[in-house]
């Protein structure tokens, strides 16, 4: 279908009725006799015609946004559009419905009085519902790396598999977990729209946990010192008051309360001096014994290590 309205400007059009699913291009052209086209621009456009037909969709718009950079004409317009919209029916990309849209509008800016003006107008809607439609079904990739790599990614709570990795994901908002053993857990709300996303995150390493206190063994070598101390204590104050008693033996003697011979005499002396002495030392000792045993056990010192509540001794592994 010929475009007569565009003639003036040195072009046809692909000839394609907008929005056909299945319209093959017409491959002649009629150059207006009054301002043909730039030769480098007819050369791009026949190139994108070519291209066009041969469903290569990506270089016949490249050639036709060539042509209409050194040539401007509506009906160039068009035809990106229609490459465009047979490329988004082929692929179902949302992306290139939305180009075809935006291409047949400015097709119709440029254009308004165009024979086929009203076609192209009309068929749009059709054309924004399988864009709405191609939207709503598509995934967008969302890559994922990690520092260190080997990272756990779990997606809206789900684990996805571990860093690097891509996986597809509806548009929209998402949150993303990346944990590993050792560092600290990163989370993060990701927005995905209509380009693949890469999402890198750095771990950061924690400080390896305290080990569990150990059971304090009770401290059996202080209160053994305790009640060593204790038990010379006691012994003091028995050999103490055996002393005494003795001392009390030899005043009455020498009051003349009591006789006694003088090797009797000189016997409770020495029984009364050897208690004495005997008091004197379980006195220190047990001094010393009940002083050390409470710094013992207030220190906690012991001989023997406390045993791991693991098992069996140092050797065992904590959990």
């Amino acid at each position: 279908m010929n475009r007569p309205a565009l003639l003036a400007a040195g072009w046809l059009s692909l000839a394609l009725t907008p929005f056909a699913a299945h319209a093959q291009p017409e491959a002649t052209a009629t150059p207006a006799p009054e301002a043909a086209p730039d030769p480098r621009a007819r050369a791009a456009y026949e190139a994108g015609v070519d291209h066009f037909k041969a469903k290569r969709y990506a270089e016949a718009i490249g050639e036709f946004t060539r042509a209409q950079r050194m040539d401007p004409s509506p009906v160039l317009l068009f035809n990106i559009a229609r490459a465009f919209e047979d490329w988004a029916r082929e692929s179902g990309e949302w992306g290139k419905y939305a180009d075809a849209i935006k291409y047949y509008r400015l097709y119709l800016e440029a254009a308004p009085n165009a024979p086929d003006a009203k076609a192209v107008s009309d068929g749009l809607p059709a054309l924004e519902r399988l864009a709405a439609q191609a939207k709503q079904s598509r995934e967008v990739e969302l890559a994922v790396t990690s520092t260190p790599e080997g990272a756990t990614v779990k997606v809206d709570g789900r684990a996805v598999g571990e860093t690097p990795l891509k996986v597809q994901l509806s548009p929209g908002k998402h949150f993303v977990t990346v944990e590993r053993a050792g560092f600290a857990r990163h989370s993060a709300e990701v927005a995905l729209e209509d380009e693949a996303v890469r999402h890198a995150v750095t771990l950061v390493p924690v400080a390896a946990p305290p080990p569990p206190a150990t059971a304090a063994a009770p401290n059996t070598a202080g209160w053994v010192v305790l009640g060593v101390g204790g038990a010379l204590l006691v012994g003091s104050a028995i050999t103490g008051g055996l002393a005494l008693g003795k001392s009390a033996e030899l005043d009455d003697i020498d009051d003349g309360n009591t006789r006694a011979s003088r090797a009797e005499y000189d016997a409770l002396q020495e029984d009364g001096r050897t208690l004495a002495y005997l008091t004197d030392g379980l006195l220190l000792g047990g001094v010393a014994g009940v002083v050390a045993g409470s710094v013992m056990l207030l220190t906690g010192d012991d001989d023997a290590p406390a045993p791991s509540p693991a098992g069996d001794g140092a050797g065992a592994t904590r959990r």
